[in-house]
């Protein structure tokens, strides 16, 4: 029995490629997941046409790895024990981190007609208002503004 899981984080280290005892490629991938108050670190083994796709990654990057997972007891330098995270996997993709994701598909949609740039157009037009209202830019005073001396000598 197997079972197939999917894994979202971060790549921690730039990827790298090794050769298996069979002569056969494949990619290390190391994937850092928030859980709760710690971080686990996954060992991510990537193989088949994933390989690519893996190495286009970069430290930083999120990611999403979806595999076989396997756990494996060991003992730390300090002698405690641990369980190492790795995951046997032929599908790794660049993907979004769920905020991001959640905000940008909250994001207000442009009226139906209206331009891609249409908050930018909005937040001109409110400028140029408030800039009518105030008898000048943001910056300059109106001409004519009580106080100010038009002459400026040279």
């Amino acid at each position: 029995m197997s079972f197939t899981g999917t894994l979202s984080g971060y790549v921690f280290r730039d990827p790298e490629t090794r050769t298996a005892k069979s002569g056969k490629d494949y990619a290390i991938v190391t994937v850092k997941d928030r859980n709760g108050e710690r971080n686990d670190f996954w060992r991510c083994m990537i193989f088949g046409d994933a390989i690519a796709a893996a190495m286009e990654l970069r430290d930083g990057e999120f990611c999403e790895v979806t595999g076989e997972p396997k756990f494996e007891l060991y003992t730390d330098k300090e002698g405690k024990p641990r369980i190492g995270l790795s995951l046997l996997s032929r599908e790794i993709a660049r993907a979004e981190p769920q905020q991001k994701r959640q905000a940008r598909e909250d994001a207000p949609r442009p009226p139906a007609g209206q331009p891609a740039d249409w908050r930018a157009r909005q937040g001109r037009q409110r400028t140029l208002e408030e800039m009518a209202a105030n008898g000048g830019d943001r910056h300059m005073p109106a001409r004519g503004h009580a106080g100010l001396d038009d002459d400026i000598p040279f």
